[in-house]
Formats: C-alpha cells, sequence, structure tokens
C-alpha cells in the first residue's frame, strides 16, 4: 500500500494522509487513487457525500511520490469551505534551478471528481513551470 494515516491525533487535529501515487503527485482519475490510495479515496468519497457536512474534520493530503521530484499538500477545510494546494518541484543541487512552486486555493467543490480535478490542474501547472525553467 502506498498511504499512511494518522491515527494517533487528538479530537479536533486534522486527518493526515501520506500518499506516494508512484508517478504523479495527483490524479483525477478514481481508479488511479484507488490502485495506490484507497483508504484516502474512501474517506474523501465519504466526505463528499456528507461526512464534511456531519463532522467537519479537515483533511491534509500529504503527496510525494518516490519516482518524482515533486512533493505536494492538499488541504480540506469543510468549516471554512476552502481546499488550500501546494505543490513544489526541487530539482539537484547542481541544477541552476533552485524549485518550482505552484499553490492555489478555491472554495470546497460540490463533488470528489470537479475536486479531483481542480487539484490535478495545479499539478499540470506546476509540470508546465517546470518544463519552462
Amino acid at each position: 500500500m502506498s498511504e499512511r494515516v494518522n491515527t494517533d491525533r487528538q479530537q479536533g487535529d486534522p486527518l493526515v494522509f501520506s500518499v506516494d501515487l508512484k508517478h504523479a503527485l495527483w490524479s483525477k482519475d478514481r481508479d488511479y487513487w484507488q490502485e495506490y490510495a484507497p483508504n484516502t479515496l474512501a474517506h474523501l468519497i465519504a466526505g463528499f457525500d456528507g461526512a464534511f457536512d456531519e463532522y467537519g474534520d479537515t483533511i491534509v493530503i500529504e503527496t510525494a511520490p518516490r519516482k518524482e521530484i515533486r512533493f505536494g499538500k492538499v488541504v480540506l477545510d469543510p468549516k471554512a469551505g476552502t481546499v488550500t494546494v501546494t505543490f513544489n518541484s526541487e530539482f539537484d543541487d547542481d541544477s541552476d534551478i533552485q524549485g518550482v512552486w505552484e499553490s492555489d486555493e478555491f472554495p470546497l467543490p460540490e463533488t470528489l471528481d470537479e475536486f479531483l480535478s481542480l487539484v490535478d490542474n495545479a499539478e499540470a501547472r506546476l509540470i508546465a513551470k517546470e518544463e519552462a525553467a
């Protein structure tokens, strides 16, 4: 399994998932999540099916595929109704490029598919910045 969740948290602390999606920071494809991070996907499905309204837990998804140089954090805050995305790429020490960042904040979407797609767009912008650097 390519994921971990912090089950040792205090009430009110965010639920933190650490995922390794192998070749990407993110994917808009549910099947990809099912393969690499099924527990994270299950929590997201439950959240968008009503658990956000019922429990209001903040969910943090830390993503760092082992086969890439990218790292990221996605924070879903149902109480504030926002999603915050911070993705970055780090390059070798001998590279002239120090790193590339992409961040975004948007209202918590109504559907899981819209959420996955919006975050995936942030990764696409990061990759475009890498290619331009």
